[in-house]
Order: C-alpha cells, then structure tokens, then sequence
C-alpha cells in the first residue's frame, strides 16, 4: 500500500512489527524549487528516541520510503524528515509525525532492525580510536628511531677507536721505515 505524506500530516506507519508493507511518497518539488536536481535522504525518529538514516527511492518523480520492521520497532508517535543534498546546499523539510501503532505481541523485545547502525557506530569509535592513537605512535617510533641512531652512534664511535688503535701513529711509521731503509752497518 502507498500513501502521499501531506505536509502537517501524520504518517500512520502500521502496527507494531510489520514490515515492508507500506510505502510513503514524498513530493519532491519543494526541493527542486529550492536547490535544483539533488539527492535526498530521509532521517527516521522512532517513539523510543532512536534516530537513523533510510535511503529513498525515486519512482514516477516520487521519493519513496518503505517502512521496514526497524521503523516499526516500537509503538508511538515518531518523526521523519527529508534532507536535500546538491553539492553546498542542504534543505530539509518540515518534520512529519509518525504514529505506530500496538500490536498483540507487545511483550516481545523490539526485532534486531538497527545492527546495521550499531556497525557503523562501532565502525566510527574504531576509526576515532586510531585517529587518536596516532599521535602516541609518532612518538614511540620518534622515540625508538632515536634510541635505535644513538646504539648506531656508539657502535661507529666504538668501531672507530678499534680501527685508531690499529694504525700506527706517525712516529711508529717513521721509525719503522727507518728500520727498513736503514743502510746496513
């Protein structure tokens, strides 16, 4: 079943649970007015406060939203909203009311709809997590490579003085070409 959202209108999304079973059409034309051709998006408010992003399709010059069983997840009144993306420029509508109705399964845990979200915000603290942790791995590899050229330094200084040692000074030089080109007695 399709139904047209009507601006102040509430969406009456079904009963508790039930999935793809309704579609909600969007008028576009408001955004087109404003911003030209773009992209829309459409952010979901469920009674219970939790707030996700459902993509739309387009279909006839129409945005559609299927309601799935995560939009259905808890009963109540809820909100959605359309955001208008074309390149710097960003429009949203009014907020639209939501209303889900009770079922007869109301005792049951609502059903498993956003995992994709908690991936992506778990996805999210990883990625802050090493961003954060950079800076204290630039100083221990600074910290290493500093200890790693003060081993090479004391290893070439070390060398250094065995290969001194080795050579003869000057005056041993002299001395022993002396010895060896002295005339014969």
């Amino acid at each position: 079943m399709t139904i047209t959202a009507l601006p102040g209108g509430l969406i009456e999304c079904g009963r508790r649970g039930e999935s793809g079973v309704l579609r909600v059409s969007f008028d576009p034309a408001p955004f087109l007015e404003k911003c030209g051709p773009g992209t829309a998006g459409l952010l979901v408010q469920r009674a219970d406060g939790c707030a996700y992003p459902v993509p739309l399709t387009e279909e006839n010059g129409l945005l559609l939203w299927t309601v799935a069983a995560r939009d259905t997840a808890c009963e109540g009144f809820g909100l959605v909203q359309i955001d208008w993306r074309n390149g710097e420029k960003t429009a949203r509508s009014e907020r639209y009311r939501t209303y889900v109705a009770p079922s007869v399964n109301e005792g049951e845990e609502p059903p498993e709809g956003t995992g994709w979200l908690d991936a992506v915000l778990d996805a999210r603290d990883r990625a802050e997590a090493a961003a954060n942790a950079v800076p204290q791995l630039a100083e221990a590899a600074k910290e290493e490579i500093t200890r790693h050229a003060e081993s090479e330094k004391e290893a070439l200084s070390a060398h250094a003085e065995a290969l001194q040692q080795s050579v003869a000074q000057e005056s041993e030089v002299a001395e022993m070409l002396d010895e060896t080109f002295r005339p014969a007695p």
